[in-house]
């Protein structure tokens, strides 16, 4: 159910972005795809160091798997890390690919109506991109508040255990 809303809410924004993208000028938008890089990098990296550091115990829980329960926890923990880095990266590459395209197209002289699509469609890409941003964002939160509830329910259930000894 959260999928097909955030396709509909993707699409949307997607349709809206396009409808009046052509206001916009590319200069604006390249701003846009400036901040989405600089995002982009700061998820990739913060993602790829906590896996960097969690990736001997995952790696652990999956060879030690006791059941497929215990194997697919494993492989769903290290998604939860990957998933962010590969929508980070696609973005760190889309964004690099308008800032070429931007200041290459700089200097052609596009007929009015053509111009105008190519601020449409690209408006509407980069509201796609940041959409997709947003949603990475709130997997990572969501991410982290998990990670901190697990480790708060193993510390007070040790708690619990050392005041039994």
């Amino acid at each position: 159910m959260l999928k097909l809303i955030s396709l509909i809410g993707l699409l949307f924004s997607g349709g809206f972005a396009f409808k009046y993208g052509d206001s916009v000028s590319a200069s604006n938008q390249l701003e846009i795809y400036k901040m989405l890089v600089t995002v982009a990098a700061l998820v990739f990296a913060v993602m790829g160091a906590w896996l960097s550091l969690l990736k001997v115990e995952l790696e652990s829980q999956a060879k030690n798997a006791k059941s497929v329960e215990d194997a697919a926890a494993a492989v769903k923990k290290s998604r939860e890390f990957i998933e962010p880095m590969t929508y980070s990266a696609m973005i760190i590459v889309a964004s690099l690919f308008f800032t070429f395209c931007y200041y290459v197209m700089k200097d052609f002289q596009l007929e009015s109506a053509t111009a105008k699509y190519l601020r449409q469609f690209s408006f509407m890409f980069v509201t796609i991109l940041t959409y997709s941003q947003l949603w990475t964002l709130m997997k990572v939160m969501f991410s982290g508040v998990d990670y901190t509830l697990s480790l708060s329910r193993i510390s007070k259930e040790r708690i619990s255990e050392l005041k039994r000894h």
